[in-house]
């Protein structure tokens, strides 16, 4: 396989590192620079508007008062799962919130929210609230949004809340009985 290939397939997998090597080979060795234009416009062109590969995936471990955030920007899933009642609310979700800002300048085709809280705050809700409007300007901008709220099939008010967001934010939202 020639080298150019070799780079468009390592852009493709979003093999960043063996990219760069093999461009970096390209300009020490063979010392064309337009050719390497030429690779790196063809590599945004089969990465698209895929360029959230690049961004870091966010796992938070549940804690006591917190629950388990997982974002995966490669995959499209993301998921809040457990209980959220942080004292601080705000400086907990912070960083999930701009980490979703930046996804949503470039997210995927499909992105999946998979909300799977046992319970949560007053104060948690907000935050939830800011979420689903950051996934439905996502689906406003033509790409493909799910929201799958999951809850247990005896925890009635959890089916309640799921419902009143999916009327707040007017956006369907997947009601998934466990």
């Amino acid at each position: 396989m020639d080298l150019h290939h070799q780079v468009i397939n390592h852009a493709r997998r979003t093999d960043i590192k063996k990219t760069i090597v093999c461009l970096f080979y390209i300009i020490v060795k063979k010392k064309i620079l337009l050719y390497l234009l030429v690779v790196f416009l063809k590599c945004c062109i089969f990465v698209g508007s895929n360029f959230k590969v690049f961004m870091n995936s966010i796992i938070v471990a549940a804690g006591e008062t917190t629950p388990l955030v997982r974002l995966d920007p490669v995959n499209g899933v993301f998921e809040i799962s457990g209980c959220s009642r942080p004292e601080n609310v705000a400086g907990f979700y912070k960083p999930i919130i701009d980490w979703l800002k930046k996804y949503a300048l470039t997210p995927g085709e499909s992105t999946v929210f998979n909300f799977n809280l046992k319970y949560f705050n007053t104060a948690s809700s907000k935050v939830i609230y800011d979420i689903m409007m950051i996934l439905r300007e996502i689906h406003n901008a033509g790409k493909n949004v799910t929201i799958n709220w999951n809850y247990h099939s005896d925890d009635c008010d959890m089916e309640e809340v799921g419902a009143e967001f999916a009327d707040i934010i007017e956006f369907p939202i997947q009601m998934i009985k466990y």
